[in-house]
């Protein structure tokens, strides 16, 4: 947690918005290990990102879950279900 911290802590200081959506999502997947429930959190700064940067952030979700249907298929309904909740 303290790294995860630390990250979003240097990501306030960061002025280039990309930049700092990269570290804040950065700072989330370090802090999944201190609780699941951050894992989104890349997801949703990702998203963020790819949107500043005029990318297809929907095409870029689709593949990710296509590739997690492919390594767990049981695993995908319940990151649907959780992606419609939060983003």
């Amino acid at each position: 947690m303290k790294a995860s911290r630390e990250v979003h802590v240097f990501a306030r200081t960061v002025g280039d918005k990309p930049t700092q959506f990269y570290c804040r999502a950065v700072a989330q997947a370090v802090a999944t290990a201190h609780m699941a429930d951050h894992c989104l959190g890349p997801v949703w700064y990702g998203k963020k990102l790819l949107v500043l940067l005029n990318m297809d952030a929907d095409k870029e979700l689709s593949w990710q879950l296509e590739r997690l249907a492919d390594l767990n298929p049981y695993l995908l309904p319940r990151v649907q279900q959780e992606l419609l909740r939060k983003l």
